[in-house]
């Protein structure tokens, strides 16, 4: 980078101290511009102007890196009677690290061509599904589908769906009671019929449960006989 040729950029913001930064027009890198060099072209945010660059004294690599270069002079606009030169030299500010730049300053680097905008955050992933609420999706489905349930065979449907065909109810004692209750709430909720056997007159507890939620569309032979 000569210091005798101009380039264009586009100032992007300025800090407390006055000092600004802006962008080169084409590459989209960083340049610092003194405070000096700010008051004595009267520019400000957004503007665009023609600036001899010079390449970031600063000892900060890091800082040389994320800003290549420093203005050392703005160009006044045509018809506009640049400033007088001083009658000492200036002394030029070494560049601070630049801010975090806004939303509007990654908008023009985006359209110069250069960095894109940072991406939005990617959405956070859908919770699991709990054990009773799986449970109750598929109840709820499967008796509106039809047939005659028990808790036995909702039970061994429900565990082929979760991929363990076959499961063993003393092994998934959670699994069976999450099915009896979502059959039970189902028929609480006056979505289903419920028919009972006692098999005695003596008996307190029935000794079998069948739900459906077509039962004017149910024969008896439907009924698990075991």
């Amino acid at each position: 980078m000569t210091d005798t040729a101009y380039e264009a950029i586009t100032i992007t913001n300025e800090i407390h101290t006055g000092a600004a930064f802006g962008i080169l027009h084409g590459t989209g890198r960083n340049c610092y511009i003194p405070s000096s060099v700010m008051h004595a072209s009267r520019c400000r945010p957004g503007d665009v102007v023609d600036a001899v660059l010079v390449e970031n004294p600063s000892p900060d690599p890091d800082i040389r890196n994320r800003t290549p270069y420093m203005v050392r002079f703005i160009k006044p606009p045509v018809g506009e009677t640049p400033p007088a030169a001083p009658q000492r030299p200036v002394q030029l500010e070494l560049p601070l690290e630049p801010e975090t730049p806004s939303q509007l300053a990654r908008e023009i680097i985006a359209k110069l061509g250069g960095e894109a905008p940072a991406p939005a955050p990617a959405p956070a992933p859908a919770p699991v599904p709990s054990l009773k609420e799986r449970a109750a999706k598929h109840v709820e489905a499967t008796m509106a589908a039809g047939g005659v349930w028990r808790f036995a065979t909702m039970f061994a449907d429900f565990m082929r769906a979760e991929g363990k065909p076959g499961a063993d109810r003393a092994r998934h004692m959670d699994e069976y009671w999450a099915v009896a209750h979502a059959m039970r709430h189902v028929f609480d909720t006056d979505r289903c019929a419920k028919w009972t056997l006692y098999s005695k007159a003596s008996n307190q507890k029935a000794s079998k449960e069948w739900y459906s939620c077509h039962p004017q569309t149910i024969d008896v032979a439907e009924f698990e006989d075991e």
